[in-house]
């Protein structure tokens, strides 16, 4: 079964572990950007604003979806699930997290920006109900090519 539940400080090594996953550390960061894990994992999970999300399988904890604020209704995603969670468990955890941010914040907007090389993150932006509503251009450097940003939404009034 899956479930989401806001993160505590109790989830701090997992947090950790999740984003040295060497197979996460492909799609986290771009060339020279800090990841989750220099600015300090208390610090995220402190921040009232911050809203870290952790997704269970069976009470297994399998990813983090990560809503940061770009006002007061818009919140950007970050998701890192991994690799054995990933196809249809992270679209249910997905689909839950967008829901808990409607039902329990002022939320009414979630945004993400994809990579254009990244073809399985937008795959799950689609599974979730996400739209494409714009390319944020050569945004994106990973190996020393810039790359073009998808930038995806979906509003409260979207999902039922």
């Amino acid at each position: 079964m899956t479930g989401i539940r806001r993160a505590t400080l109790d989830d701090k090594q997992f947090i950790i572990d999740l984003y040295n996953t060497g197979a996460m550390m492909k799609y986290l960061t771009d060339d020279n950007s800090l990841s989750i894990i220099d600015f300090g994992i208390e610090n995220i999970i402190n921040v009232s604003s911050i809203y870290p999300l952790i997704s269970e399988m069976d009470d297994i904890k399998s990813g983090l979806f990560l809503f940061f604020p770009w006002n007061y209704t818009t919140y950007e995603l970050h998701v890192a699930i991994l690799p054995k969670y990933r196809g249809q468990h992270s679209i249910e955890a997905g689909t839950m997290a967008g829901m808990w941010m409607f039902n329990n914040t002022v939320c009414r907007k979630i945004v993400t920006m994809i990579p254009k090389q990244n073809y399985k993150a937008k795959a799950l932006a689609i599974a979730v109900g996400m739209q494409q509503e714009g390319i944020n251009r050569q945004s994106y450097m990973k190996d020393g090519v810039l790359y073009d940003q998808y930038l995806f939404g979906i509003c409260k009034g979207d999902v039922q």
